[in-house]
């Protein structure tokens, strides 16, 4: 496993390479493995849907990232309890969680095996394991393998943006998608429509409409923001197929009574200030080397960096000559160039196997 994920494989290689693997250690009857953003832990880069029906994707989606449950990959990232099971989390009630009763058994499923893949503080991927309902728990051993493959798994996901070549052409101008109070598309730009031709995840049917995955969880999350459930921002990036970064936002319009009547999500090009925490985690800079690269971003002299940062200019150079370390370039032109760089990495995938 170690060798494979220093490798530098493509992250769907390096997911296939992962169940393949686990799969001959733990059993299991179904899987979700997925690559996230560490910023948002919002599903990124690459996926694989093993023995799961399409017809699971809305509602698993809505219970993920609108709706409060157990095991939620945000939670377990920020707690850092490690993988666990729906039955361990639940005290042996798992009727307890919606997922389990609405979705899980629903399809046949019963006991729920959750992790998340962190690495230097950062969540770089996410993994789901079910089995049958007629089967026992995930056991100790089980939960221990997951763990021990977390973090080198994380650091095979983040080694591949660090050496992700440039690959697209960029794309001009916002595109925007309307949503009715439901979720339902209702018109969208012309714009919006190339660039939702351009996603890779499975698409979401929803109320006689379909949106791709990553477009349908951001317009999600903006409704529940909107009810006042907690939860990541509505805003994820992602990868066109040409391999330009793409950054999509969603918000709620109410009416005078307060009333959501519509969801719009507008999707554009994403900027380099929106690449910065993608750029931050996969290098491991500090919170104040990434200040002083938010500045050189901008294109801040070193005086002024130090002047907006209220620090001296010897303090900028240092942290300059770190960066420049860790990124491993030789100037600040290289450097930003590197940050730009990310923003037509390779594409985005996903693997939907029945």
């Amino acid at each position: 496993m170690n060798e494979l994920c220093r490798a530098g494989a493509d992250p769907m290689v390096l997911l296939d390479g992962v169940l393949t693997r686990l799969r001959a250690h733990v059993a299991f009857d179904a899987a979700f493995i997925s690559a996230t953003d560490p910023a948002t832990t919002l599903f990124s880069q690459a996926g694989i849907v093993e023995q799961l029906p399409l017809t699971m994707c809305a509602q698993w989606l809505d219970n993920e990232f609108a709706a409060e449950d157990f095991n939620k990959y945000a939670d377990l990232y920020r707690s850092g309890s490690g993988p666990t099971t729906l039955h361990r989390s639940t005290f042996g009630r798992p009727e307890r969680s919606v997922r389990h009763r609405e979705v899980n058994s629903a399809y046949g499923y019963g006991p729920e095996l959750r992790a998340a893949f962190s690495a230097d503080s950062e969540c770089w991927g996410a993994i789901n394991l079910l089995r049958d309902a007629s089967e026992a728990d995930f056991d100790d051993d089980d939960l221990a393998l997951v763990e021990a493959i977390g973090q080198p798994v994380a650091k095979g996901l983040r080694r591949f943006v660090l050496g992700a070549d440039v690959d697209g052409e960029p794309y001009v101008g916002p595109g925007v998608v309307l949503l009715d109070d439901r979720g339902a598309v209702m018109s969208m730009t012309e714009h919006a429509r190339t660039y939702l031709a351009e996603l890779s995840h499975p698409g979401v049917e929803h109320r006689g409409t379909t949106l791709p995955g990553e477009a349908y969880v951001v317009g999600a999350r903006a409704r529940a923001r909107a009810a006042g459930l907690p939860g990541p921002a509505p805003v994820a990036r992602t990868r066109a197929r040409s391999g330009q970064w793409l950054t999509m936002r969603a918000d709620c319009s109410r009416d005078t009574a307060g009333v959501v009547v519509s969801t719009a999500i507008v999707i554009e090009p994403s900027r380099s200030s929106e690449m910065l925490p993608l750029f931050v985690a996969a290098h491991g800079l500090s919170p104040r080397e990434e200040s002083v690269l938010a500045e050189l971003v901008q294109g801040a002299t070193t005086a002024e960096t130090a002047r907006a940062l209220q620090i001296s200019p010897h303090t900028v150079r240092d942290h300059v000559k770190s960066l420049h370390e860790k990124v491993g370039v030789r100037s600040r032109a290289e450097l930003v160039s590197e940050l730009y760089r990310l923003q037509y990495a390779p594409k985005f995938t996903v693997a939907h196997r029945s």
